[in-house]
């Protein structure tokens, strides 16, 4: 399994990023690879299942998460699955001055010849971590020139 973990810092206050990382859903608005992200079961808390299509190396793939964790307004946590690839994300939201920090976690876990794969998608995987963080950053600073009226 390999994790990679990325930071972004907003002006927002950590409750408002929360709650709105908090909806798997808005993950179609600042993950730029995620797309049609729809909820088929649940209420968006603990156990709701989502799908979206990820376009990664050329292709797309329907990936399905499960919320796992939701403790407002620091931890936000998700696992998605598909016949491939298991995918574990992690985020945590903290005070920082008058915004917070966010600091995300993706971790990868291959079904089918996990080392190897492991190893050859280590660069493919940790720029699309990077354009998720890139996507994240400028989503929020959307939000916050938007909240202050700028």
């Amino acid at each position: 399994m390999r994790t990679y973990r990325r930071t972004v810092v907003t002006d927002l206050e950590p409750r408002e990023v929360w709650e709105y990382l908090a909806d798997f859903a808005a993950t179609d608005e600042w993950d730029p690879r995620a797309g049609h992200g729809r909820l088929v079961e649940g209420d968006g808390g603990v156990g709701s299942r989502y799908e979206t299509d990820v376009h990664f190396l050329g292709r797309t793939t329907r990936m399905t998460y499960t919320v796992t964790r939701l403790e407002a307004p620091q931890w936000i946590e998700w696992v998605g699955e598909n016949r491939m690839v298991r995918a574990h994300d992690v985020i945590e939201v903290r005070s920082c001055g008058p915004g917070s920090v966010v600091y995300y976690a993706s971790s990868y876990e291959y079904r089918v010849l996990p080392a190897l794969l492991g190893w050859v998608m280590s660069r493919p995987l940790a720029q699309l971590c990077d354009e998720a963080r890139d996507g994240l950053q400028a989503t929020l600073d959307r939000h916050a020139a938007g909240r202050s009226g700028v």
